[in-house]
């Protein structure tokens, strides 16, 4: 119960909202073979891996162990482990349905994902940009991505840097790629006044069969409200891996999100 606690807790730290900032400027074009080169391998199996974790907040540590599933391009599966008993927490995402499980609870929540999904994952991170995260992959959408206007000395550091925007026009996520654009190193997301939101690190990548996936992936909230940090292990990529969404136990109260 303190874990479940602890976890929504650092959901309600909330993202301050500042005015929208100027438009950028107009996007160029990325290098050649830079989206193929992230693009490249088999991304229609299914990464499984177990992770331990910690998260930060309040001047708090709580230790995590979760297992993992991901799939591009938008399917989730997180389950909170206790040694102790049930999991803390399991959620599974598919498509646009979710399912969550709080067992110390009783309670088990289903709908659509929309704005509910940030009522469980203590960081603002919307799923699909997560499991490409945890699959080495960028986040990618209907906007477009733009070689970054200033490097700041990126090329010198080995790296690329990336805007990703939205279909306004708005950079709403600035990426920096390494190994000559095949890794994901680090990545911000901005909201819509341009606040951050929240700042991914990556390292220590590894291969996972045809995926290149980061050993440790650090995700800190905008202004120092908190931030999770997840170190894979015993990972490995399956291409016949199922996990249809989850019906709920026996005597445990269904809430229906909508």
């Amino acid at each position: 119960m303190y874990l479940v606690v602890f976890l929504l807790t650092i959901l309600s730290l909330g993202c301050a909202a500042l005015e929208r900032g100027v438009s950028p400027p107009a996007c160029r074009p990325l290098p050649p073979g830079v989206v193929e080169a992230l693009g490249d391998g088999n991304r229609t199996g299914t990464l499984k891996a177990m992770a331990d974790g910690e998260a930060v907040a309040m001047g708090r540590r709580l230790p995590l162990q979760l297992a993992v599933m991901a799939a591009v391009p938008d399917r989730l599966y997180l389950e909170v482990v206790s040694p102790l008993g049930p999991s803390d927490l399991l959620l599974v995402v598919r498509g646009e349905e979710m399912r969550v499980l709080l067992s110390s609870r009783g309670e088990f929540y289903r709908g659509r994902v929309g704005e509910h999904l940030s009522r469980f994952l203590p960081v603002p991170v919307d799923h699909r940009d997560l499991v490409t995260f945890l699959t080495g992959w960028i986040p990618l959408t209907d906007g477009a991505l733009c070689l970054r206007t200033e490097d700041g000395g990126d090329a010198a550091a080995g790296l690329i840097g990336l805007d990703r925007r939205g279909s306004d026009g708005r950079v709403v996520m600035s990426l920096w790629l390494g190994e000559e654009g095949k890794t994901l190193a680090r990545a911000i997301a901005y909201g819509e006044g341009g606040e951050t939101l929240y700042t991914v690190t990556a390292s220590d990548t590894t291969r996972v069969g045809p995926l290149k996936v980061p050993g440790r992936l650090v995700i800190r909230l905008g202004e120092g409200r908190g931030s999770v940090t997840l170190r894979l292990r015993d990972a490995e990529f399956v291409t016949d891996e199922t996990w249809p969404l989850p019906e709920a136990p026996p005597g445990v109260k269904v809430i229906d999100l909508g």
